[in-house]
């Protein structure tokens, strides 16, 4: 009984010193990512869909477009999925000037 109590600390101030030393915290070490969804799969490729027809759509004019097309999705769960997608909109910045002389 001592004994493996024994060697489950030693293992634990391993594990520690190993996380010091990586420089890693001791919780990352024991996450599993959860894979996509089939659903979330779908949502992104509709998403992809609709980005490349209009990309100056932002998540609002995206989640508008999905309800269109049938999918009962909410604005937050579009952001998520169009940032994990790497999906950015385009638009004209406030400050953006052209011709550049003209500052």
């Amino acid at each position: 009984m001592r004994a493996q109590r024994d060697d489950r600390q030693r293992g634990f101030t391993f594990r520690t010193r190993q996380c010091d030393i990586l420089e890693l915290s001791r919780s990352g070490i024991y996450y599993t990512p959860v894979p996509v969804s089939v659903k979330d799969m779908e949502l992104m490729r509709q998403i992809d869909k609709i980005h490349l027809m209009y990309p100056f759509y932002g998540s609002r004019n995206i989640r508008n477009e999905l309800w269109v097309r049938g999918y009962d999705v909410g604005r937050d769960r579009v952001r998520r999925l169009m940032r994990r997608r790497g999906v950015e909109v385009l638009y004209v910045s406030r400050d953006y000037r052209w011709p550049p002389w003209t500052y």
